[in-house]
Parts: C-alpha cells; sequence; structure tokens
C-alpha cells in the first residue's frame, strides 16, 4: 500500500520513509505541500497521508484542509506530524479535519499502529463503496422495471436518470431523451414552485402528494402527484421524485 510522507526535512522524510517500508508499505515522498497536492490529485493518489505540520509554500494543516475540501471519494487518512502539545493547536488540526497526530520525532510503533488504523478504514470505506455500488446497480434495475414513474434529479432540477414510465409520462419513448432536460424549467406549468420543492428536500423534509401540471412533449397537460426525498449516490446529492401516474397493463 502506498504512503504518501510529507516533509521538509529530508532527514524525517528518509526516517519515516525506513519505518515504513520495514513494514511493507510503500512510501511516496514530497517535500512541501504543494508537491503533496499535486500528487493527491492523480486517482492512484495514496489513500494515507503522513505529514508534517509546519513547512514552507503550504502547511500540513493547509493541505489537509484542501483534501476535505475537494469532498471526493475515496477518503484520504490523514497523520500529522507535529512537535507542539498545546491543546489549542490539536484542536485546530481536528477543525482541520486531520484524523491523527503524532509528536516528532515518532517511536516506529506508533507511526505503524498509525497507519494500519487508516489502511483498514480505507479498505473497509471500499468495501463499502463496492456495496454500495452494488446497491445501486440493483436499484437502478429495478427502477427501470418499476410500472410506476421514478427520477433522480439534481439540485438545479436536471433529470440525472429516470424509467421508462416517467419517460411516458412526459411523452418520451426513451429515458434517454430525457437525460440531462432540466424539469424545473421545461415541464412545469403550475403555481407550484420546484426549485422551492427542492429546497425542502435540501433540509430534510421531504414533500408528499404534491399536485402539480405538468407538460408533455406534445403539449398535453397532465395533473400528477410528486414525491420527493433526498439520496445519495456515490458522494452526489440527488433527488428522489416518484409519481402516481403508471404505465398501462
Amino acid at each position: 500500500m502506498d504512503v504518501l510522507v510529507v516533509d521538509d526535512s529530508m532527514f524525517s522524510r528518509s526516517t519515516v520513509s525506513h519505518f515504513l517500508v520495514e513494514h511493507e508499505y510503500h512510501p511516496i515522498q514530497c517535500a512541501d505541500g504543494v508537491e503533496a497536492w499535486k500528487a493527491l490529485q492523480s486517482p492512484q493518489a495514496p489513500r494515507v497521508v503522513v505529514c508534517d505540520w509546519v513547512m514552507p509554500k503550504l502547511c500540513g494543516l493547509d493541505l489537509c484542509r484542501h483534501v476535505r475540501e475537494r469532498h471526493a471519494l475515496p477518503y484520504i487518512y490523514f497523520i500529522l506530524l507535529t512537535s507542539r502539545t498545546y491543546k489549542v493547536d490539536l484542536g485546530a488540526a481536528i477543525n482541520a479535519g486531520v484524523d491523527d497526530c503524532l509528536n516528532k520525532p515518532c517511536a516506529e510503533f506508533e507511526l505503524i499502529a498509525r497507519v494500519n488504523v487508516g489502511r483498514r478504514l480505507t479498505q473497509q470505506q471500499d468495501e463499502f463503496q463496492d456495496e454500495l455500488r452494488r446497491s445501486f446497480n440493483h436499484s437502478h434495475q429495478l427502477l427501470q422495471q418499476a410500472p410506476f414513474a421514478i427520477a433522480c434529479i439534481d439540485e438545479h432540477g436536471k433529470i440525472v436518470e429516470s424509467n421508462p414510465a416517467f419517460a411516458a409520462m412526459l411523452g418520451f419513448a426513451s429515458p434517454d431523451e430525457l437525460r440531462g432536460q432540466n424539469l424545473s424549467s421545461n415541464r412545469f406549468n403550475s403555481p407550484v414552485d420546484f426549485i422551492a420543492l427542492l429546497d425542502q428536500i435540501k433540509f430534510a423534509e421531504p414533500f408528499h402528494a404534491v399536485p402539480v401540471t405538468l407538460q408533455r412533449c406534445d403539449l398535453q397537460l397532465i395533473t400528477p402527484r410528486l414525491w420527493g426525498r433526498p439520496i445519495t449516490i456515490e458522494g452526489r446529492n440527488l433527488y428522489h421524485i416518484s409519481t402516481d401516474f403508471t404505465l398501462p397493463q
């Protein structure tokens, strides 16, 4: 397993890297935070980072903030090396998203114990994401087979995914024709504010049986009722919309 070692001191980098090699880890060394941030942009970036706090260009705390602000999967386990012991400093590290802190110079057994924790947690997250992906694929199959109209949309009202019943409800032959269309601006023909409904979902307030008027592609008007709730798929916040429209048997 790769571990990113970030320190402006060559001696410290070499020492930490030696400890890691002794326990069958593969260290990747960076001399400052800017170099490390570039390395973390790669899809094959290490999942565990061992980083010094005080460095030129970009300190360890700011590097961790960059990592956390990315909001992207997979998760990166961040270990901060520091000689600071004040509670206020440790509090700042935790608030920045640091997973663990070690005093410099760190003992080999302490470092490896923390890295082992990072490896276990990232592996567990990978297993969870794999299971979530399998569940999503299964749900996708059920979505396509459902007799009632269902769609997933983003926060702007654009259709990300829909089933044949939803496409038929709006007069389309295939869900592919609907993908990317803006449901709020193109299809709503009623006093209901669709974006307001989405805002309601954002605050974990699902809506139930809201009557709306929708315009089909053939300009006919239909009046289904909508149900909506928030969902998260592979780290993306989406909204699950269902209606009482069903395909004729």
